[in-house]
């Protein structure tokens, strides 16, 4: 199994307050996991910047679009280098006019990028609302990086449904703790309901049966474990839980309880088609989370 590795990384950069957190993470990330090329990216949105071109003469216009984004590429590079003192890797920056969520996904597909990374704010629900669209139109994985996030990497946690996305995920959790120095647990994390007794002509007690319950998910998920990961399986530690709470939320508590600093997500893949169905799980789990990263691992 290699190491984790990412060739072409899009960074978005919105000039704000998230940059701190997202620069200061991207740059522990690139310490220990190869990223060949950086790709810093920032869009000024077309109404919020510039008036109708049938207002204004074109010439002026464009003359207004050219100083304004010359000066947010020298913004833009002045945020970077406050965090890239070393040489992590082949970097470039972009300045782009229009849509935030249309550039930024159109500038990971133009580079063929297989991480695109993003902040998250917490203060507004249209930021919220950002995220979960850039990770249904990206065609890459999408790492989300809120502002409580620490600068660490210790514990992984893979919610796991026997998926084939969340079988990836949990692939994509092995090669990171390849490519890392320190060492790192990986938890996988299955959540399951507890059946309706009421469904059932019961041969044996409501306390024998919780038991053959618990005891058919332990054995099914150690077949699942060594039937996808045996050279790797004691590199897993299995977590069954049974709960009728919100999955999204008994996540997040989960993670709080592993003391995770890192949650990946399967997610359907790399056609924007497929990506339009984002799990709601998913999307509950990035408008809860706000104080630990999270990389959505897309499908082909």
């Amino acid at each position: 199994m290699k190491p984790y590795a990412v060739q072409k990384l899009v960074a978005g950069i919105a000039l704000r307050d998230t940059d701190e957190k997202l620069l200061d993470y991207l740059q522990f990330f690139a310490q220990h996991v190869k990223v060949e090329q950086f790709n810093f990216i920032h869009v000024l949105q077309e109404d919020a910047h510039f008036p109708a071109l049938d207002l204004v003469n074109k010439d002026i216009m464009e003359e207004g679009r050219r100083a304004s984004k010359k000066k947010a590429l020298d913004q833009l590079k002045m945020a970077v280098g406050k965090y890239w003192k070393e040489h992590l890797g082949t970097t470039g920056y972009q300045v782009e006019i229009g849509d935030p969520l249309t550039e930024l996904t159109d500038a990971g597909d133009d580079a063929d990028a297989d991480l695109l990374v993003i902040g998250k704010r917490t203060d507004t629900n249209q930021h919220m609302a950002f995220s979960k669209n850039i990770i249904r139109m990206a065609d890459s994985n999408v790492l989300v990086v809120p502002k409580g996030s620490a600068k660490q990497i210790k514990v992984i946690l893979v919610p796991i449904d026997f998926s084939e996305n969340s079988t990836r995920a949990l692939h994509t959790a092995l090669t990171l703790k390849e490519a890392l120095t320190e060492d790192v647990e990986i938890v996988a994390l299955n959540i399951y309901q507890r059946p309706n007794l009421m469904s059932f002509e019961l041969d044996m007690t409501p306390e024998q049966f919780e038991k053959t319950i618990i005891a058919n998910h332990e054995e099914g998920f150690d077949s699942y474990l060594l039937k996808n990961f045996a050279d790797k399986k004691d590199q897993i530690r299995p977590l069954l839980l049974q709960s009728d709470d919100p999955t999204a939320e008994e996540i997040l508590e989960q993670a709080d309880a592993v003391k995770a600093d890192l949650i990946m997500m399967g997610a359907k893949g790399h056609s924007r088609l497929a990506s339009l169905f984002l799990g709601s799980t998913t999307e509950s789990l990035l408008n809860l989370n706000n104080d630990m990263p999270t990389l959505i691992v897309k499908g082909e």
